[in-house]
């Protein structure tokens, strides 16, 4: 196969109302370009996935994943602009093997109102069915209380309960 970059990604409407779309980041090494697959799955609760929910950050898209898609005999390595959030955030949960994420502002047509719209309405459901929900904070070390509740032992705690005096730094994390 020969790979050839043919410009911005453009998502294909879904075929049903019931359908999603479901990213898998593909391998890849510390600092190197982020690459997904995007694919529409009309089953997806029989379908393993982790869910990523996080704060979008910067409304400015500095950041790309490249979407590989297959085209008959060819590769195309399009392009889809992201945050910074959610670049270092893909950047941390990329392994040394395919995982299958679903992330609103890449899964949803962000520029399709009416997709918007059922998409979002039905993200509940999504959140449910998910195997995983990643949460995401950010890089910066602007809440280390937050952190520190967090974590035990340098691992994730769950399931979380917090005293409601610990709670006034989580709530201000913009997520």
């Amino acid at each position: 196969m020969s790979g050839i970059t043919t410009g911005k990604y453009e998502h294909s409407p879904l075929q049903n109302d019931l359908s999603v779309r479901l990213l898998t980041l593909l391998p890849g090494s510390p600092g190197t370009p982020l690459e997904c697959r995007i694919s529409e799955v009309s089953d997806f609760e029989n379908t393993s996935y982790e869910a990523l929910s996080y704060a979008w950050g910067d409304d400015e898209f500095s950041e790309r994943i490249q979407v590989v898609e297959n085209t008959g005999s060819e590769q195309a390595n399009l392009v889809f602009p992201i945050t910074q959030n959610l670049s270092q955030a893909l950047q941390r949960l990329r392994s040394d093997t395919p995982r299958t994420l679903w992330i609103d502002a890449i899964c949803i047509n962000q520029d399709d109102p009416k997709e918007k719209g059922l998409q979002v309405a039905r993200m509940g459901h999504v959140y449910r069915n998910a195997s995983c929900v990643v949460v995401w904070l950010g890089e910066d070390e602007k809440f280390p209380r937050t952190r520190a509740l967090l974590t035990q032992d340098g691992r994730n705690r769950w399931p979380l309960t917090l005293p409601e005096v610990d709670l006034g730094e989580l709530m201000t994390i913009t997520w």
